[in-house]
């Protein structure tokens, strides 16, 4: 025979067993929701990586085209596709270490910026070919001369170039204490010596003002 205290007990049994049911209920679908969560975060990760990773190739490659470019051996002559192609690389470059500096991703392509400052700046330095005549070969220096001046509106490259040409100074200004003045080589490393002090002044007089009024010099 069912009692009244009996049925009190099974419904307080029935009404716990609910309750932890319901509970169980409840962390379950939270867990479900917390993963999916983490999945969706996760794959928005693995599509940010996949744009930077992307952006930091069309970076790199927009440089060696650079490079390459400036490899040319007479730009006056060829002056119109040379100015033309070499400007938008350049501008390539300059926006896109402006999209990296506002995301504080600039040193993922230091690298990158630190290889295109020094091998301009060693073709400056550099005659391409015996073949050229001086003239050709030093409006060529002057024109990659004019190229790392423009990417010197940028400050990320702006103080690296400043410190790549002031240690390159200093190296060939010990070399030239030991060279011979009738040698061949010295007067190359004395236009060398010119288009690097003058690179210096013309980034000074461009941009030192820009520089430390958008943000502190950073060596």
């Amino acid at each position: 025979q069912i009692t009244p205290l009996k049925l009190r007990s099974e419904d307080e049994t029935n009404r716990r067993i609910n309750e932890v049911l319901h509970r169980r209920f409840l962390r379950q679908v939270r867990l479900k929701e917390r993963r999916r969560r983490s999945d969706e975060s996760a794959k928005r990760r693995y599509v940010l990586d996949l744009n930077v990773d992307y952006e930091i190739e069309q970076l790199s490659t927009s440089a060696d085209f650079l490079v390459e470019l400036c490899k040319i051996p007479d730009p006056v002559e060829n002056h119109s596709s040379f100015a033309n192609m070499s400007h938008q690389a350049v501008d390539f470059v300059l926006v896109s270490l402006k999209k990296f500096a506002k995301e504080n991703k600039s040193r993922c392509v230091e690298g990158i910026v630190i290889s295109l400052i020094t091998r301009l700046v060693g073709r400056m330095c550099t005659s391409t070919t015996r073949d050229e005549s001086p003239s050709s070969d030093t409006d060529a220096q002057f024109c990659v001369q004019h190229l790392l001046r423009k990417l010197g509106a940028e400050p990320y490259i702006g103080h690296r170039t400043m410190l790549a040409v002031s240690q390159r100074i200093l190296a060939l200004a010990d070399s030239l204490l030991f060279m011979d003045p009738f040698d061949n080589v010295f007067p190359n490393a004395h236009s060398c010596m010119f288009l690097l002090i003058q690179l210096v002044e013309f980034l000074i007089s461009d941009y030192i003002q820009f520089w430390t009024s958008d943000r502190e010099i950073d060596m």
